[in-house]
């Protein structure tokens, strides 16, 4: 499964670009990339059937759990719910 499809990876770039315009004349500052990084947190999460809020929380319990540990919503959805192991095949 790819990890955007065209209309959130659209989206993605229109959150960092926002702050690119031309007349700005500087790269994008570090708040712009950490919020384009969690718009695409939460609507891969949705795209997986998964609540956003509890994915979130989830990922972030993991990563102070084992530094370094990265849950990705597909793979949050096969731990809440097994039975779709099976479509996501991992």
């Amino acid at each position: 499964m790819p990890i955007f499809r065209n209309d959130r990876k659209n989206s993605y770039e229109k959150v960092l670009l926002a702050s690119c315009r031309p007349h700005n004349g500087h790269a994008p500052n570090s708040l712009t990339v950490v919020a384009a990084i969690f718009y695409t947190l939460i609507e891969s999460a949705k795209f997986c059937g998964v609540n956003p809020k509890e994915y979130l929380l989830a990922a972030t319990k993991a990563a102070l759990e084992v530094p370094g540990t990265v849950l990705i919503p597909h793979q949050y959805r096969v731990q809440v719910d097994p039975a779709a192991g099976a479509i996501f095949k991992l």
